[in-house]
């Protein structure tokens, strides 16, 4: 398994390196432990705040191009500082497998390390809702023409329902303490239910799936005759006022 080494020192006015060193050693004995071979060492020596960290980038298009399976740092607050740094490192894990190694743990490592682990779906998703944001613009554009009356219809509805949802609340008020206590057991109960159910979850999603599908080849069938029965409409329509047309100049004439 072969493997990358990031250093990176925050601050060396100097430029000595101050800390590089220890880095480097502590990195190539955690290597060692893990069994892997550091193909390169990649180091940004300043502080990158405005300036960019040209090795960092440069690792990145490298586990892209699958150089390496590891990328191993002192802690991960050497990799990464903001969100879209955090992003970078979970594309490169979900797309291309790269793990992650660290000498030491920060004060969060137990916390990030997983929570960047389990975001990786998220940004997946997140991903996807980007290829299909030219979609969602043109969208809300037809929408926007029925946007104003909808909102009228809206706060109309809203400024009517008030008065009894007011009523609703002062009524309702002594019970919420009731309700609160009710809740927990709830939860309890729904809880149970659910573990209940949980073992038979992949039949059930099955059959969920096989109503999806039954329920679009429906739709779709269901769009295809109110298409035909449309245009036969129309057409049947148009037929019978011509017919009503030509059946009142007769009468005329």
């Amino acid at each position: 398994m072969r493997a990358a080494v990031y250093l990176r020192i925050s601050d060396d006015p100097e430029g000595r390196e101050l800390g590089a060193g220890f880095q480097r050693a502590a990195c190539l004995t955690l290597a060692g432990r893990l069994g892997v071979d550091v193909v390169e060492v990649y180091q940004d020596d300043t502080q990158w705040y405005g300036r960019g960290r040209p090795a960092y980038h440069r690792m990145i298009a490298d586990a892209g191009a699958r150089r390496f399976g590891t990328v191993i740092a002192y802690n991960s607050a050497r990799l990464a500082e903001h969100r879209g740094e955090y992003e970078d490192l979970i594309e490169v894990a979900r797309r291309h497998g790269v793990r992650f190694a660290y000498v030491a743990s920060t004060a969060s490592e137990a916390t990030v390390v997983p929570a960047v682990s389990a975001l990786v779906p998220i940004v997946a998703a997140v991903n996807t809702l980007r290829r299909l944001a030219p979609d969602l613009r043109g969208l809300l554009a037809d929408a926007a023409p029925a946007a104003e009356p909808l909102a009228e219809g809206v706060a109309g509805f809203v400024r009517n329902a008030t008065p009894g949802l007011r009523d609703l609340v002062r009524q309702s008020a002594p019970y919420v303490g009731r309700l609160s206590r009710s809740l927990p057991p709830l939860g309890h109960a729904v809880g149970t239910l659910l573990s209940s159910v949980a073992p038979t979850a992949p039949r059930a999603t099955t059959v969920v799936a096989d109503v999806i599908d039954l329920a679009a080849g429906q739709a779709l069938f269901c769009a295809a005759m109110v298409r035909r029965l449309s245009r036969s409409y129309v057409t049947a329509r148009a037929s019978v006022t011509g017919a009503g047309v030509a059946l009142n100049r007769y009468r005329r004439g």
